[in-house]
């Protein structure tokens, strides 16, 4: 009977201990089957971190490159890794590229076509408009990847006519889209379609009824928005009414700093209060009190900078840059030139005078900060009116279209002991129409001294200019500066003269070209006066997330 009882004892328990056994596989089992799940899960989840990371980093890489160059050129080295230890099996992500790198790795490339002249073919078979970066990054954490696809516009600067203050229009308006410039012949309707484009009116007014109040016979292509009321015949907008709107940036230009830097401008003419005739501009000058021009003026890559008032009878043309502390007046407008751009901002007031709405023409940008009136004339370019004054149109046509203008102050080889110097002033003399790239320069060259003797008495002196056109290339630019007679200008520098100071060391001359042709940023304004709403409103604040999304097959490129 004892024997029978150890026997049932000894099975009862190895009976327990199986079912034990069994239950703790199950649970070993079950536990490394939860584990490998949460750790795919992690892998995943990282992998798609990564890409998403990688995608932020080429963009931010694009905005800080030079002209936002970045990948352009589809080069090999023009690729993004974002790498984090923390993840299993060297987490990773990539944004690349160039195509027979994404061939050789067998994952997609990216495409920028922010500056492109034309839509171009993107991988997953997407078109890439113009103004537009298209970027497929590849995340990979131990077995897992994960591709994200984003589509980012960076469009120009939307609106013919913006305002902080009210937009008002009498008589005939139109307000439209040119897309190059260099194809319109001076009337819009004779424009071909393919280069025409929507453009808009805003105004920041929250005037709760009349923000913007357009008359009868507007005609807008595009939208017509207002952070107030607006007050518009919906059959005369192409676009949407949209009243009520959240606020618009607008370019902002620090206009006291600007001035600042202008009264000490290398080079500079300076004016007498009243010119008779026409006057041209072919470098930098300056009036000190109010200019009346009984003619037309000329730009000629020149700066105009008048402490007061300015008032030109006959029109301006040509390429380059006014600024005005007082109130500006121009009347009658010019004859259309498909090369004319001008950048116009006054402190005050700025009224456009025309003699009829098809007949005269501003070709550039208009900027107050106080408020733009016109009347029987044709912008081509944008108005902006930063003041509360806002925008006033009797008769006029608005064409919004690219506005590039980059004229930069000189260079001076500082002789260390005193002020005197030489100075270098390099504009642009001829612009691609259509990519607005320099195709030749013009430079002048000439000594400057604040002691230099004249009948015996100290006094700022500076040699008769030396100046040369047509220049191609740095290296013609280069070869001017050597061959000029120094014996006209080298007197002013002195002892401490060195010619070559000029290209070695950091090399001041290739980078007054960089900055001037737009492949070296000038964050500081150490050389640049720009006008151009594409800059002066950040890519950031006028980019837009079109598309963000995994790609859950992506297209292996091939």
């Amino acid at each position: 009977m004892g024997v029978r009882r150890r026997g049932a004892t000894i099975g009862s328990y190895l009976a327990a201990l199986t079912v034990f056994a069994i239950f703790l596989l199950t649970m070993v089992t079950m536990a490394t089957q939860h584990l490998h799940f949460s750790s795919m899960a992690y892998q995943q989840q990282a992998a798609k971190n990564l890409a998403e990371s990688a995608i932020q980093q080429a963009l931010i890489k694009i905005v800080e490159s030079d002209n936002q160059q970045f990948g352009v050129a589809r080069r090999v080295d023009q690729v993004i890794t974002v790498d984090n230890s923390l993840y299993p099996g060297n987490g990773r992500g990539v944004v690349l590229f160039s195509k027979n790198d994404a061939r050789n790795r067998k994952i997609p490339f990216s495409t920028n076509n922010f500056n492109g002249s034309a839509e171009v073919a993107g991988d997953l078979g997407r078109s890439v408009p113009i103004n537009t970066i298209h970027l497929v990054a590849t995340g990979s954490c131990g077995e897992a990847k994960r591709t994200v696809e984003a589509v980012y516009h960076v469009p120009p600067f939307p609106s013919a006519l913006a305002s902080e203050g009210p937009v008002r229009s009498s008589g005939s308006l139109l307000v439209a889209g040119v897309r190059d410039p260099s194809k319109f012949t001076g009337r819009y309707e004779n424009l071909p379609a393919k280069e025409k484009s929507p453009s808009h009116v805003f105004s920041n007014s929250r005037d709760p009824r009349e923000a913007v109040f357009l008359g009868s016979g507007a005609r807008i292509k595009g939208n017509v928005g207002a952070v107030g009321g607006v007050q518009v015949t919906p059959s005369d907008v192409l676009g949407e009414v949209k009243p009520f709107s959240p606020p618009q940036a607008l370019p902002r230009i620090d206009m006291d700093a600007v001035f600042t830097r202008l009264d000490q401008q290398v080079g500079k003419a300076t004016l007498n209060p009243t010119i008779n005739g026409d006057y041209s501009v072919e470098w930098n000058a300056q009036c000190n009190t109010n200019l009346h021009i009984t003619g037309s003026l000329q730009l000629h890559q020149g700066v105009l900078f008048v402490k007061g008032n300015l008032e030109v009878d006959g029109g301006v043309t040509g390429e380059g840059l006014i600024y005005v502390a007082g109130r500006t007046i121009i009347h009658r407008g010019a004859d259309f030139r498909s090369s004319d751009q001008i950048a116009l901002m006054s402190k005050q007031r700025i009224e456009l005078d025309g003699a009829g709405q098809n007949e005269y023409f501003f070709q550039g940008m208009v900027y107050s900060e106080q408020e733009v009136v016109a009347r029987q004339i044709t912008v081509l370019g944008a108005c902006i009116a930063r003041g509360v004054g806002g925008l006033s149109f009797d008769n006029v046509n608005v064409l919004n279209a690219p506005v590039t203008l980059s004229l930069i102050e000189g260079l001076e080889l500082r002789n260390e002991s005193d002020d005197d110097t030489v100075q270098l002033l390099i504009r642009v003399e001829e612009r691609d129409p259509l990519t607005r790239q320099p195709k030749s320069y013009k430079a002048q060259i000439r000594g400057f001294s604040d002691d230099y003797p004249i009948n015996n008495h100290s006094q700022v002196q500076l040699s008769p200019p030396i100046e040369g056109h047509g220049l191609k290339n740095y290296q013609e630019i280069k070869n001017f500066i050597e061959r000029s007679d120094r014996g006209v200008w080298g007197p002013y520098a002195k002892n401490a003269f060195q010619l070559d100071w000029y290209w070695t060391g950091s090399n001041p001359l290739q980078n007054y070209l960089n900055v001037l042709d737009g492949r070296l940023p000038d964050p500081d304004r150490k050389f640049g006066l720009n006008l151009n709403p594409n800059e002066l409103i950040g890519i950031m604040d006028r980019s837009r997330v079109l598309l963000w999304r995994d790609v859950a097959n992506p297209y292996q490129a091939p």
